[in-house]
């Protein structure tokens, strides 16, 4: 026996209602990303981060060290994880890791910054940094956290005058760590 033409139609109309609807990572998903390794969790925006560990070995051991990362819509947000070794957290104070991480990371994209405020997080030392990328239109914010002996940064940048997926008040509250 053969099902209705009703039946049919509203399976096909089921089928494609599901290819309509709003991909994966559109303005407003949310996926709750947790790292057991990395000892935290955060939403991104959309989908799930890709991973790509990033080698080091400093004065004289080495360090896990990965970075986690979401582009949607031109908004780019990352978490990466620095492990510092014992000798360096021992003979360096907790705001000059900070001050010099930061330092780096600004470097690195080329930014320039617009403010930097020191807080705590989790009862941790750390800073919230706005800044902005000239040469590529960008702005954004930078979290940086030191929880014992692991570095934080959770950082999040999208074009001038864009509204990002996520704000990164939402991204950066959303970040949790948890120590050994």
């Amino acid at each position: 026996m053969r099902p209705p033409a009703a039946a049919i139609a509203i399976a096909v109309a089921l089928a494609l209602a599901e290819f309509a609807s709003p991909p994966l990572g559109a303005a407003g998903d949310r996926f709750d990303f947790e790292s057991r390794s990395g000892r935290f969790r955060i939403d991104f925006p959309g989908v799930a981060p890709l991973r790509r560990q990033l080698s080091g070995a400093r004065m004289g051991s080495t360090t896990n060290n990965a970075e986690y990362a979401v582009t949607v819509d031109g908004a780019e947000f990352e978490v990466e994880l620095h492990d510092i070794p014992r000798a360096a957290s021992m003979l360096l104070s907790r705001d000059f890791i900070l001050e010099r991480a930061k330092r780096s990371a600004l470097d690195d994209l080329g930014a320039r910054e617009l403010s930097s405020e020191p807080m705590s997080r989790q009862q941790q030392p750390a800073r919230r940094v706005r800044y902005e990328v000239p040469e590529r239109n960008l702005v954004g914010q930078l979290l940086l956290v030191l929880a014992g002996q692991r570095l934080y940064l959770v950082s999040a940048r999208s074009p001038a005058g864009r509204h990002p997926p996520m704000t990164f008040a939402d991204f950066a509250e959303s970040f949790e760590f948890w120590l050994e």
